[in-house]
């Protein structure tokens, strides 16, 4: 082999490279490969509506590198056969989407039973509801990695027949902390930072294909009770609370979502 079949071996794996550099720059990735556990890490940065078009497609790029996004870290193999896992009570979407679990103020937290000292670090389930439908989910995740990131290994519906322990400690939990805002922190809400996202109340829970509302403390009937209030002489359900863009953001996901699946029915 000569010096002229090396310079075009040199210029062919310097266009791969460009090529490869470029088309992360259009996916939003930065990649380094600075990790003390030798893993290739990718940082993603999206906007509110990129994240949305990620919650059920399956994300380009390699399949082993460990995705950072916001505050939390995943193996992408991991996330894309969420989306396509069939086997009952588990997959149809990405854990951009199951991280929102940890938006819900109700979320418990406790140790996986029998797997706490995998993964480099303590396992524990965080159980939630997701911001759409009434899909109760169970987020598996290790301690904080290297980077300070959640490192998310799981996700999986629960309902009465799945993970139905988790379940029913998680509605139970709800229902005992759902008395809160407390009175004071409802009179702190007169001055109109504390908003609520409400859905059309459905027996026990909320109708799941109900577009989501934002609302102050002000335009409730009388105080709620639990996670039920009055709304223009209609009982609803308080899915959510916190400031005014939190819960236009949830608001905006909910949309979302029941959008995708066409079953989204205005007020």
């Amino acid at each position: 082999m000569d010096s002229k079949d090396f310079e075009n071996i040199y210029q062919d794996s310097k266009q791969i490279e460009n090529t490869k550099q470029k088309d992360q720059k259009q996916n939003n990735v930065d990649v380094s490969v600075s990790n003390p556990r030798s893993e290739k890490i990718e940082k993603v940065t999206l906007s509110e509506d990129e994240e949305l078009d990620r919650w059920y497609v399956q994300e380009d790029g390699d399949p082993n590198a460990f995705v950072e996004y916001k505050n939390f870290t995943w193996q992408r193999s991991k996330s894309n056969e969420t989306i396509t896992d069939t086997r009952k009570g588990k997959g149809g979407f990405s854990f951009y989407y199951a991280i929102h679990v940890f938006d819900d103020p109700y979320s418990i937290t406790l140790p996986d039973t029998g797997h706490e000292d995998q993964d480099n670090g303590k396992r524990v389930n965080t159980i939630g509801l997701a911001p759409g439908q009434d899909k109760t989910l169970v987020v598996t995740n290790a301690d904080l990695d290297d980077n300070g990131k959640l490192r998310i290994i799981s996700a999986i519906l629960a309902d009465s027949s799945n993970k139905s322990k988790l379940y029913d400690t998680y509605w139970k939990n709800r229902k005992i902390k759902s008395k809160f805002p407390p009175v004071q922190k409802l009179k702190d809400s007169l001055n109109n930072e504390t908003f609520f996202v409400i859905r059309k109340a459905k027996g026990e829970k909320f109708d799941p294909t109900s577009y989501a509302k934002v609302v102050s403390r002000l335009d409730f009937d009388s105080a709620p009770n639990g996670d039920y209030a009055i709304y223009k002489g209609q009982p609803v359900f308080i899915q959510n609370y916190g400031t005014k863009s939190k819960c236009d953001s949830i608001q905006k996901m909910v949309k979302y979502e029941l959008n995708h699946f066409g079953i989204g029915k205005d007020w």
